[in-house]
């Protein structure tokens, strides 16, 4: 039964902007977006669900959802009317009923959910990794919490959590946190907390597991997380679109063209970071097939989902907290983990590399540290055949410290002879900045120069001519982390 049996009348619903949601015989001409004036029209068997918030009109259909702000209609009560309206003309078509009712179930379902807390909870998570360098030491932090295939088999299971929470300062933690927040609020939206928990962990765990086995470099950052949530509410949108509520949904096309972006941006600079960033997706996916097998209005398996993600939450405190503990409370940290990764099996030159230089650099450092520090800084250098000059320079840096004057010169001009890196050729003044370093350091090493201050290190000095985003250079840059390409900072 059409519209104009029910009642004879085309209903227009006006919109600001002189635009229009109208109810017709077999369906509704509506925006195609908030702000556009493209018009789409969707029969009424394609609807999916249609609610009326405090904020929004929402209207769900078969391949996408629309929302229309509430002060964008001229009478702030239209929405109501509209979804009244609409519901019942869907009641008298054929199906209609059985669209209502599968509406009430989700609706349902959204009652008896709990209060959506989990991007607060990743926000909160992040937001206190990062408070931890206040008035600390960033590269501390970085060495307490990273992702290594190594230091996982050696037991330090927490990293496969505490990376996704470790960044390389604010500004990577908020590019990390744009994409993650509002994709993690959909998806506890649309499965609930338990099952979008359980995801968010696959993901996280695959970053780490592909990016482990592309290469050995550390890893930390977040961003295998948004792409996990990407992944789960395209399989959502595609195979449970039905049961989602509209509040739980993402523009199918928009999750595409973002997608599709930073896999042709992965292409183009062949960056490294495609394994974590695909890890996170694969893992996503393959996650919330599983949590979300059964229909999501069943509530069979619930009790063990909700168990599941009661362990994990309790497992990510505990691993913040072994991370807070070690970074900030435990004073042998660092000596304890040097000495654990000079014989630790497998260990990348990078991570050795990134260690020894927290620890040289580190001005409050006590002597047992740097002679922890010492072996690492040699098995890095031995480890890349003595033909990476940073690496050499950090372990010409702690012979210097150590009183190893004649060792320390003969490293640095090592350091010298070894060729510039590949990935400095894409910056040609680099080879020419660090041959000045490292000449400098010679000088320093052979009593020629003061010991203090220490050159500038050429990556620390391109940190102070680059300005951060919001504009203006940071007022006292941190020594850089001295992470070669193998190595992830996602």
């Amino acid at each position: 039964m059409d519209y104009e049996v029910l009642d004879g009348a085309r209903h227009e619903y006006a919109l600001r902007g002189e635009r229009e949601i109208q109810l017709r015989g077999d369906g509704v001409a509506h925006p195609a977006s908030m702000l556009g004036a493209a018009q789409l029209f969707t029969p009424y068997e394609q609807i999916t669900h249609v609610a009326a918030t405090r904020r929004f009109l929402w209207l769900a259909t078969e391949r996408s959802v629309h929302l229309f702000a509430r002060r964008a209609f001229l009478d702030p009560g239209t929405p109501e009317a509209l979804v009244a309206r609409l519901r019942a003309l869907l009641e008298h078509r054929q199906g209609g009923r059985a669209q209502l009712e599968r509406m009430a179930q989700i609706e349902a379902r959204a009652r008896r959910g709990r209060p959506r807390v989990l991007a607060a909870l990743l926000l909160a998570s992040c937001v206190g990794v990062a408070a931890l360098a206040v008035g600390g030491d960033q590269l501390r932090i970085y060495e307490a919490g990273y992702f290594s295939v190594p230091l996982l088999r050696a037991g330090e299971l927490w990293r496969l959590l505490t990376s996704s929470f470790v960044h390389a300062g604010w500004q990577h933690a908020l590019s990390n946190l744009v994409g993650l927040l509002p994709l993690a609020h959909l998806l506890e939206n649309a499965i609930g907390r338990s099952r979008a928990a359980l995801v968010l962990a696959a993901a996280a765990a695959s970053a780490c597991g592909l990016a482990g086995a592309v290469a050995p470099g550390g890893l930390i950052g977040a961003s295998g997380l948004p792409f996990g949530a990407a992944a789960a509410l395209l399989w959502l949108d595609w195979n449970r679109v039905e049961e989602l509520p509209a509040w739980g949904r993402f523009p199918r096309f928009w999750l595409l063209l973002f997608l599709g972006l930073q896999a042709l941006m992965f292409l183009l600079f062949q960056s490294p970071s495609w394994a974590p960033h695909l890890g996170g997706f694969a893992g996503g996916l393959a996650a919330v097939a599983l949590v979300c097998a059964r229909p999501l209005q069943s509530r069979s398996g619930d009790r063990g989902l909700a168990r599941a993600a009661s362990a994990l939450g309790l497992a990510l405190l505990l691993s913040l907290g072994r991370l807070a503990y070690d970074a900030r409370v435990d004073a042998a940290f660092l000596t304890r983990h040097a000495l654990r990764m000079a014989e630790l099996p497998g260990a990348a030159p990078s991570d050795l590399n990134n260690l020894a230089w927290t620890i040289a650099i580190d001005p409050g450092v006590a002597r047992a540290e740097l002679e922890a520090a010492l072996p690492v800084a040699e098995r890095a250098a031995r480890d890349t055949a003595h033909r990476e000059g940073q690496i050499l320079d950090t372990l010409a840096e702690l012979q210097f410290l150590l009183g190893r004057t004649e060792q320390a010169v003969e490293t640095i001009d090592r350091a010298l002879a070894a060729p510039c890196k590949p990935w400095s050729t894409l910056l040609p003044e680099l080879c020419n900045a660090f041959d000045a370093y490292y000449r400098e350091q010679r000088e320093r090493f052979r009593g020629e120069r003061p010991a203090e201050p220490r050159p500038v290190d050429p990556m620390q000095r391109l940190q102070e001519l680059t300005p951060p985003s919001g504009g203006g250079a940071p007022e006292k840059p941190a020594p850089p982390l001295r992470i070669p390409a193998d190595a992830f900072t996602v």
